[in-house]
């Protein structure tokens, strides 16, 4: 299972085949090795779902809320009964208010609808889980490193000299080892001056 990791980024429309497909560009690291990794190949999509803070029921569970008529007041969003009384306590996993989002989803079965290998980029067909610029995890079903080395060429600063230029050389800087030693030298020479006089 090889293991690529990208950003994703906005979604969009590809004509292909007559159609438009809506997908989601996954923007890979330029290290990604994208050796095996074909147009119409099913990946595995894990990403964090978007954060909506803290929510209400309503929102967080679908609840349906209280009465809206009826002399109703203040309970139109209210969660209800938490548990009965002769319990004295609330029973674990009761669905309440609570931080919404920010959880781990796995989409299995995504194809990759097309690959922009020069500029590392792949096209999932459909949605991916994430807000924009978020990252993106995907598995696919292919052996080899996740990464790949990327040579840098490194070109060398400045120009050659013309035949038969004198090449002028900076002068040695001295080590900090040598600076003390000639100071302790200059130390010792006055002490025997003073020593003569």
């Amino acid at each position: 299972m090889r293991k690529l990791t990208g950003k994703k980024l906005k979604m969009t429309q590809i004509f292909k085949d007559g159609s438009a497909l809506g997908v989601t560009p996954i923007k890979l690291s330029e290290k990604a090795n994208l050796e095996g990794v074909e147009a119409g190949m099913p990946l595995k999509v894990t990403g964090k779902s978007k954060g909506h803070g803290f929510a209400s029921v309503i929102k967080r569970w679908n609840f349906r809320g209280g009465p809206k008529t009826h002399g109703q007041k203040h309970y139109h969003r209210a969660p209800g009964s938490i548990g009965s009384k002769q319990m004295a306590r609330v029973v674990p996993g009761r669905k309440m208010g609570g931080r919404y989002g920010m959880e781990t989803i796995t989409y299995k079965g995504i194809k990759i609808a097309e690959i922009d290998a020069e500029n590392k980029i792949v096209m999932l067909h459909g949605s991916a889980p994430g807000i924009v610029g978020r990252e993106v995890e995907l598995f696919a079903d292919l052996e080899g490193p996740s990464e790949i080395e990327v040579s840098v060429q490194t070109q060398e600063v400045g120009e050659e000299n013309p035949e038969g230029a004198e090449t002028e050389q900076s002068p040695a800087q001295p080590s900090e080892a040598e600076k003390t030693k000639e100071k302790k030298d200059e130390k010792v020479e006055e002490a025997d001056q003073k020593s003569n006089v």
